[in-house]
């Protein structure tokens, strides 16, 4: 199109939530406007070789609360399918991974996605926090998209805006982890202390069992007979971005497919679809050290620290256990959460009954 959106021609009063959002994330990228194209609910621009797409959905009702689903998705590769080999090689990518976003194969297509629900209760904050990842993104897809695809025998998607033709240089927001991330991450954690326990707090009145300390945390949510396991992590320094934050979701047994690395595939495909109202902030995968776990992981670098952002963390984190514990278990959550034991708990009624 050759108009500017009204998203970004309005003064934002009467934007809905999503466009607010939108225009936030626009405004803080400083995208070259010769490199973009915008539309009525996303803008598109080329890093250099390959391009980001950023998107909201229209407004729409959960729970009595309006919400808008952001996303940002980055293709780097096309191929027909991925061989069992190739999908133990996209599990083992997402799982050491520096990006907040997890490494998709959906409809022939690899790509990089991130997504996240915005209301108006955290419109103020949020859209901050998805510029940095979707900058993190960027400088992936941009940095590893052709190398993705020669690892996957792939045909790269690179391509050019379609009037001002390739970019001859970098934008220079390809360069924000060693610019800006990588440095902010030789500090300590700055999620230890107050992020930990006020997020324990929260973990007490929402899963089955916390447990933790300044340092991290622990807590379990229902799994059919068994329980999920989250932890957080401040002492993992990630040889990319540095220290911050690691969030791990495992799982006892793998809810879909024949083997984890294509159950874990198939969950990212599925959140990376919309289908759950969850945030893929993060990715599946076979959970490191155990080849027979899917876990979900996500590594916040200090630069993503704000307060109250670890809490925001143990919600998403409930909503994705709630929804993965669906996909195997048919009864509802009430239920599901009445009969449910802790596997500490488990374990000590065993160790009083011998």
């Amino acid at each position: 199109m050759t108009h500017a959106p009204h998203w970004l021609t309005s003064d934002g009063s009467d934007l809905d939530v999503g466009l607010q959002a939108l225009r936030a994330i626009h405004t803080r990228m400083q995208t070259d406007p010769k490199c973009s194209v915008l539309a009525e609910r996303s803008f598109r621009w080329w890093m250099k070789d390959f391009a980001q797409e950023i998107s909201v959905s229209a407004p729409f009702e959960s729970d009595g609360v309006t919400l808008a689903r952001l996303e940002a998705r980055t293709p780097v590769a096309s191929l027909s399918a991925l061989t069992a080999e190739q999908f133990e090689g996209l599990s083992h990518l997402n799982a050491h991974a520096a990006t907040l976003s997890a490494i998709t194969f959906v409809d022939s297509t690899i790509a990089f996605v991130s997504t996240a629900h915005v209301s108006a209760e955290t419109v103020s904050w949020l859209p901050d926090h998805f510029t940095l990842r979707a900058a993190i993104q960027a400088e992936d897809g941009e940095s590893q998209g052709a190398r993705l695809a020669e690892m996957f025998g792939a045909t790269a998607l690179t391509s050019a805006h379609p009037t001002s033709g390739p970019r001859p240089e970098h934008d220079p927001l390809v360069f924000v982890i060693d610019g800006l991330i990588a440095p902010e991450g030789e500090k300590p954690s700055v999620w230890v202390g107050e992020s930990m326990r006020d997020a324990r707090e929260l973990l007490d009145t929402i899963s089955l069992l916390a447990k933790g300390d300044d340092d991290g945390l622990v807590a379990e949510f229902p799994y059919g007979e068994f329980t999920s396991l989250l932890q957080f992590s401040t002492g993992y320094k990630h040889p990319q971005v540095g220290h911050g934050l690691h969030v791990t979701l495992r799982l006892p047994s793998p809810p879909l497919a024949e083997s984890p690395q294509e159950a874990a595939a198939l969950l990212n495909a599925r959140e990376a679809a919309g289908d759950p109202l969850t945030a893929l902030c993060g990715a599946w995968c076979v959970a490191p050290g155990d080849q027979a776990d899917v876990a979900f992981t996500a590594f916040f670098p200090n630069v993503c620290h704000r307060r109250g952002l670890a809490g925001n963390i143990a919600v998403w984190m409930r909503m994705k256990a709630d929804w993965v514990t669906s996909l195997i278990d048919a009864r509802s959550l009430e239920e599901q959460w009445r009969q449910a034991k802790p596997s500490i708990a488990s374990l000590l009624e065993k160790e009083r009954k011998h």
